[in-house]
């Protein structure tokens, strides 16, 4: 069920992995491809934030009231900090141990909670999607604590239409531009960022998946997608010199790499409504530690950078290296740690048998 959706989760985690490495370990531009993962790799986030909708609906679409509303929450907050906090306690471990007076730029209870505040304030730089995700966990709540079930389609396509009149609206008023991003609170450019519409169309998409309406043919949104995953890099390395990555605000990345996740997530689902499974034992391992991995190789970064010297780094093997130590303490780390940890929060929060 989903297995394909699951390697995807992979397969985002991983872009991501790559993307973050290239500066650490000196990549040199002549690598080729992986020289290039620095203007696409980051649009793995997008993926994530389009294969989030889709589960939420997946979960939830024939569900309604308050005590489905308290359940699917407290499940909600038992996933994502019970893989979060332990990885919270590591990086805080490291900052006292190599960097403490960077430490003290941090914003402590506020990473903990994972509340709006700047990227460069928190102590894992990564965890500002997290908060993302909770923004759109409220959502889901109120969803189905105050909307029946025949209303809640509809309740979302008037969301992504609002929201895409806001979209096309800042393309003749500038409501994404830099400077009228740096003049609202954090908490507010997450309400209005474009990135929620990669929520909804991920709902969207599941929607579809449950009538059963999906492409018989997943072949061209996979190779559309694929084109617009080049396209988006190819404008971002030639028109915003590798800056689409930056802040809640750059409209381009959710045009070229939202739409581009919305198309590959969409043929993904195509395969498995068909019955077609992509590497179903490495789905199951990859996919489900790949909030393990994309929380750990920042960190895992972090003490390369802390323990080996610059000439080091630059060793062609270094990065291969890196990665397996990556990816093999995530799986570890997921099986004994983050899974035993979920299982006791939700026995905690009352929602182990649901």
């Amino acid at each position: 069920m989903l297995t394909n959706i699951q390697l995807l989760r992979f397969v985002a985690a991983f872009a991501i992995v790559l993307y973050h490495a290239i500066p650490v370990f000196s990549v040199p531009e002549e690598s080729g491809i992986v020289s290039w993962v620095k203007y696409f790799g980051f649009s793995g986030v997008d993926i994530f934030f389009v294969i989030s909708g889709f589960i939420m609906w997946y979960t939830t679409w024939d569900k309604q009231g308050a005590s489905t509303a308290s359940i699917f929450i407290r499940r909600r907050f038992a996933r994502i900090y019970s893989g979060y906090w332990p990885y919270l306690a590591i990086g805080i471990v490291i900052f006292m141990l190599f960097n403490s007076k960077m430490l003290e730029q941090k914003e402590i209870l506020e990473s903990i909670l994972l509340v709006p505040v700047p990227i460069g304030e928190r102590v894992i730089p990564v965890s500002w999607t997290l908060t993302f995700e909770l923004y759109f966990y409220f959502l889901f709540f109120g969803m189905l604590y105050f909307v029946k079930i025949r209303a809640k389609q509809f309740i979302v396509i008037l969301f992504c239409f609002l929201l895409l009149v806001n979209v096309t609206g800042s393309l003749f008023f500038g409501f994404y531009s830099q400077n009228y991003f740096s003049t609202v609170p954090v908490a507010v450019r997450m309400l209005i960022s474009p990135y929620v519409l990669e929520f909804l169309a991920g709902s969207v998409i599941c929607q579809i998946y449950l009538n059963r309406t999906i492409a018989r043919n997943p072949l061209p949104p996979l190779l559309a997608s694929l084109a617009l995953f080049g396209a988006g890099a190819a404008y971002n390395a030639l028109i915003l010199e590798g800056k689409m990555a930056t802040g809640y605000h750059v409209l381009e990345r959710v045009l070229f790499f939202g739409s581009a996740s919305v198309l590959l997530v969409y043929g993904v689902a195509a395969l498995d409504r068909l019955g077609v499974v992509l590497f179903p034992t490495l789905s199951q391992v990859l996919g489900g530690a790949s909030y393990s991995i994309y929380l750990s190789h920042t960190l895992i970064y972090t003490l390369f950078i802390n323990i080996l010297d610059k000439e080091a780094l630059k060793q062609g093997y270094m990065l291969a290296v890196a990665i397996i130590v990556v990816l093999i303490y995530s799986i570890m780390h997921y099986k004994w740690i983050e899974q035993p940890l979920y299982g006791l929060m939700k026995r905690r929060l009352g929602v182990s048998s649901c």
